[in-house]
């Protein structure tokens, strides 16, 4: 399995909630680790690559998904990055360093991978 990773064209903070919704309602729990917007509102000074020192669009924010109701949940990592009205979600191979049951891990990954080709096959994976 490789990385997997959609283009989305939608603002990330419209498609971040449909995006939990949608993980909920499968039976999968989704944790925010890292969100740069709430990072971002603690700076003062911040110079974005794509927009300069003009208001910046830009989101990452990396999601731990795992079973909802798992005894001893295995978490692999869903990665967004949004901006100018466009969002790429990647959803990282499976490596055996990241959990300590790493076939729960690769099996939790494809479920994941096959539920966002299900819910959003208007979108397209991203090749190359």
């Amino acid at each position: 399995m490789a990385d997997f990773t959609l283009h989305l064209h939608s603002p990330a903070e419209e498609f971040v909630p449909v995006l939990m919704q949608t993980l909920q309602e499968e039976g999968f729990q989704a944790t925010v680790s890292f969100n740069l917007e709430a990072t971002r509102a603690e700076q003062t000074e911040c110079v974005c690559p794509h927009h300069g020192n003009n208001p910046c669009t830009c989101q990452y924010i990396v999601l731990l998904v795992s079973e909802k109701d798992a005894e001893r949940p295995a978490f692999c990592p869903l990665i967004l990055y949004g901006r100018d009205a466009q969002v790429w979600l990647n959803l990282p191979e499976p490596h055996a360093q990241m959990s300590s049951a790493p076939g729960e891990l690769t099996a939790l990954t494809d479920r994941v991978q096959h539920l966002l080709q299900k819910t959003f096959p208007q979108y397209y994976p991203e090749t190359g």
